[in-house]
């Protein structure tokens, strides 16, 4: 073995592939981290909705007991009783 080797190769560092985010994980709206179970995403899922006021709506789960608990819908991001609140809601398919 030459003096100047070692017997360990060192890799360069990746970049930004090797820190941050995982890969398959996302970000929620609260910024909560949480990994992708579902490789495969629906754009028409993901992609933003502009609600009847002009814009972005958020998406939000039912957390109300019921049938509908956990599913999740879009709808206006302006707080609740705020007088220029739109109706928007739509369900995520």
């Amino acid at each position: 073995m030459d003096p100047g080797t070692s017997s360990t190769a060192t890799r360069p560092s990746r970049g930004r592939g090797s820190r941050g985010r995982p890969r398959g994980s996302r970000v929620d709206s609260r910024g909560n981290r949480s990994a992708s179970t579902n490789l495969s995403t629906d754009v028409s899922n993901t992609a933003p909705r502009v609600c009847v006021c002009g814009i972005n709506a958020v998406q939000r789960t039912v957390l109300k007991e019921g049938p509908n608990k956990g599913k999740k819908f879009w709808c206006c991001s302006k707080p609740m009783g705020q007088p220029d609140k739109c109706n928007f809601f739509e369900w995520v398919v």
